[in-house]
């Protein structure tokens, strides 16, 4: 949106490659498993040679189609497939992990559970927590995520249970008396 706005152009897709060619190769590559992915992202010719190195290819680095980052970029459909052709045997954390430790950008592509079940930075900073009481059963929320003053606030501490500010709201706020919050509730329209 910005750009058309800006500079009154229509952006084309790119897909996971760098849209402005600074990164190769770029992108999400299939791991082991079902639908399991890991972004890599690799800028310059000393994390490709790393790259190279840890997926056990080392010869790929004088590879004429890829010595050179304007090589790699001229080749970005080989790049990808060899590089798919290395993460396809890998569990998605351990290529994530493999290329973290040589420098590499790269990230386990994530759902849901993931999230909640198994990322390590979220799991280490507890950004997860859940709360119940008040006859609400227990359910899951996500933590403030910044810390003042060495304290995280604690969202369970101000946590308005469902309907609890309704009359509240629709009386004050909207100005419905009390007859008529009473009907609204006998019909269903409020709890």
């Amino acid at each position: 949106i910005l750009d058309y706005v800006a500079n009154g152009t229509n952006p084309e897709p790119t897909g996971n490659r760098h849209p402005f060619g600074a990164w190769a190769p770029h992108g999400i590559y299939r791991c082991a498993g079902q639908d399991r992915w890991v972004a890599i992202a690799v800028r310059g010719d000393t994390q490709w040679r790393a790259l190279c190195t840890i997926m056990g290819e080392p010869a790929h680095a004088s590879d004429p189609r890829f010595v050179t980052h304007e090589r790699r970029l001229a080749n970005q459909d080989a790049l990808d497939a060899s590089i798919e052709a290395w993460t396809s045997t890998l569990d998605r954390y351990d290529a994530m992990r493999r290329c973290q430790a040589a420098e590499i950008a790269a990230g386990a592509v994530q759902d849901g559970a993931d999230l909640g079940e198994r990322d390590e930075q979220l799991s280490a900073r507890r950004f997860f927590a859940t709360h119940s009481g008040d006859g609400v059963a227990e359910y899951g929320y996500d933590r403030f995520p910044a810390r003042f003053n060495g304290r995280r606030p604690d969202a369970a501490e101000a946590v308005h249970h469902p309907g609890a500010d309704t009359y509240d709201v629709v009386t004050a706020l909207l100005g419905v008396s009390d007859d008529e919050f009473a009907e609204l509730v006998a019909g269903g329209a409020l709890s």
